[in-house]
């Protein structure tokens, strides 16, 4: 399973209630969004068969998953596994960055079952 995506996002003017939609699944996708507004990114098809997967900026954690559960997420975002939408809401001049790309990691283990990262 490879998730290599280079996200850029990038904030235009200020609006609020403004929501753009975004398939970062593409390698090198840009993004953009307006300040106060809502941007929606489709980071994958679907977490819920992914054992793991972690999404940062720098060294700041945006997005971290665990077993088809939400282990971490920063504020102001929300994101649904059996999709894999992430939304990030009230956009903020300090959201818009170059991140990184979506980290998954399966395991191999017992019974067949498999182990993978990316």
């Amino acid at each position: 399973m490879e998730a290599a995506i280079g996200l850029l996002v990038i904030l235009l003017g200020v609006s609020h209630g403004v929501e753009t939609h975004c398939d970062g699944r593409q390698n090198g996708a840009q993004c953009y969004g307006a300040l106060g507004g809502t941007v929606v990114l489709q980071l994958m098809d679907s977490a819920s068969e992914i054992f793991k997967y972690q999404w940062m900026k720098n060294k700041t954690t945006i997005l971290q998953g665990r077993n088809n559960v939400i282990v971490h997420i920063m504020d102001r975002s929300s994101f649904t596994p059996n999709n894999g939408t992430f939304r990030m809401n009230d956009l903020r001049r300090t959201d818009a960055a170059p991140v990184s790309s979506v980290l998954l990691v399966s395991e191999c283990l017992s019974q067949g079952e498999m182990r993978m990262s990316c």
